[in-house]
């Protein structure tokens, strides 16, 4: 008897599949790659293949992907915990999306009266207005009940007071479409950030500050780089300050009336920002290249004009990309004025380069009381720039500790792989509520002493290890350290 095998056509997949497809495609097309997916969404090797080829990549776990980048990915068949406030209204849009998996916790007592199906599938998100560390409370609670947990960031909790110097991050283009992007939007205040700076290129970029500015749990700075009017509209969008570029904005020093009078109306700072690639043709030609001695005179001369008209709640940057320069403008300029100093190497270079040339600059600035804000401006994600800012400032004693490593080097007389043992205790205290120093000692010779300040450590001899705990008296809890009693 023959069989008659009829097939669809055109042939596609289920809805779930088609709409995840989708989501990717239209991911890759808005925000270009990569795109990082979790698990294979289909199980088609030419759907795959094709994703991967526009710069879709496909990871295992969350953990593979890298700080900052955009990923896409299903909690199906986790119990998923939202941490958030009930009736906010980003919380209850998102306890929709699943509503018979998702489960709201507001506090850590909450998490012991979680029921859930699988304990190895348990996931969290945060899009909260909570404080950061009840946030970071409520997750070390969950994952020391739920040692296989997962989560992710939708939008980052409230900061508390910020520390000085502030550390500040650029989000770029927030618009059109800040609607559908606020979650990422949010990932700004990820790791100690205090203030974000918003381009304002376009009217586009114009019409969505009120709706930022609203929604921000942190000061929005809106940075106007060519059209004055632009500066109207920010104030009036409520923007914590604004920050402009004389050398780039049209006919700028004819504004300086309005914007004095509109800024000083509504109490909003004015942050001039010199940057080497923008100076005065005329001091160009006057110093034949850019000098400390150029940005420092266009910065001053704007201040001038700003206070011909009575307005001084100036805040100045004189950024270069050569950390020497910047480092003789900025003295330069806190021995001839004394407003407020934000402090950037601007175009700083890839990853790496960037963080060193930053980190050389803060360092030399800020340890001699030079600078009131800082901003890291590596060819990297925004999220790394935070991480680098808020390390600068723990480690020159401007902000307090979180995890602290103190580990030895690569050096022959290590008797044990300390550059992974480092890098395993690093990755398993991320994310500790309180400030923690660990240290991870590869021999003897100095290792004990050089531990002697740490809260918690291990040292090591002939493959082996010892995890110590130093003694502390009551004194050492209020700052005073004692010598170690014995592991």
């Amino acid at each position: 008897m023959a069989l008659t095998v009829l097939l669809a056509s055109p042939r596609s997949f289920c809805a779930g599949v088609e709409r995840a497809i989708a989501v990717v495609e239209q991911l890759l097309k808005a925000r270009g790659a990569p795109i990082y997916v979790r698990k294979q969404i289909v199980h088609n090797t030419h759907v795959i293949a094709d994703l991967e080829t526009r710069g879709a990549v496909f990871v295992d776990e969350l953990d593979a992907v890298p700080d900052g980048a955009t990923v896409v990915f299903s909690a199906r068949g986790d119990t998923v915990v939202l941490i958030g406030h009930a009736g906010h209204e980003e919380t209850e849009g998102t306890l929709g999306e699943a509503p018979s998996q998702a489960i709201l916790v507001q506090s850590v007592e909450k998490v012991a009266e979680l029921t859930v199906g699988d304990p190895q599938r348990v996931s969290y998100l945060t899009q909260t207005t909570l404080a950061a560390d009840e946030t970071t409370e409520i997750i070390a609670t969950l994952r020391a009940r739920f040692p296989a947990l997962r989560g992710v960031a939708l939008a980052a909790p409230a900061q508390g007071d910020p520390p000085v110097p502030d550390c500040q991050g650029f989000r770029g283009r927030w618009a059109p479409g800040i609607e559908s992007g606020r979650g990422n939007a949010t990932l700004r205040q990820i790791a100690g950030l205090t203030a974000v700076r918003v381009a304002v290129p376009s009217q586009d970029d114009a019409d969505a500050l009120p709706v930022i500015a609203g929604k921000s749990q942190i000061p929005v700075i809106a940075d106007i780089p060519f059209q004055p009017r632009y500066v109207f509209a920010a104030i009036d969008a409520g923007c914590a300050a604004v920050r402009v570029n004389p050398g780039n904005i049209k006919k700028f020093d004819d504004k300086v009336a309005q914007i004095a009078r509109a800024a000083g109306n509504a109490n909003v700072p004015i942050r001039i920002g010199v940057n080497a690639g923008s100076l005065d043709p005329q001091l160009l030609a006057k110093y034949g290249r850019v000098t400390p001695e150029a940005v420092v005179e266009s910065a001053l001369w704007e201040c001038s004009l700003f206070e011909e008209h009575g307005f001084r709640d100036i805040k100045i940057s004189v950024k270069h990309h050569d950390p020497l320069v910047m480092i003789a403008a900025y003295r330069q300029l806190a021995g001839r004025c004394d407003y407020p100093l934000h402090l950037g190497v601007t175009e700083a270079g890839p990853a790496f380069q960037g963080t060193i040339k930053s980190a050389v600059a803060f360092g030399a600035l800020l340890s001699r009381g030079i600078g009131d804000t800082i901003r890291v401006s590596p060819s990297a994600p925004p999220v790394e720039e935070v991480k680098v800012g808020s390390q600068v400032l723990e480690s020159l004693g401007l902000r307090p500790r979180r995890l602290e490593i103190v580990s030895c080097p690569s050096c022959g007389r290590a008797q044990v792989d300390v550059c992974t043992l480092a890098g395993q205790v690093t990755a398993a205290f991320e994310g500790f509520p309180v400030p923690l120093r660990i240290a991870v000692m590869g021999c003897v010779v100095n290792g004990p002493g050089e531990a002697r300040e740490a809260d918690l450590g291990v040292s090591c001899g002939n493959g082996k290890g010892q995890i110590f705990v130093p003694w502390r008296s009551r004194q050492d809890r209020a700052g005073k350290r004692d010598r170690p009693g014995p592991p």
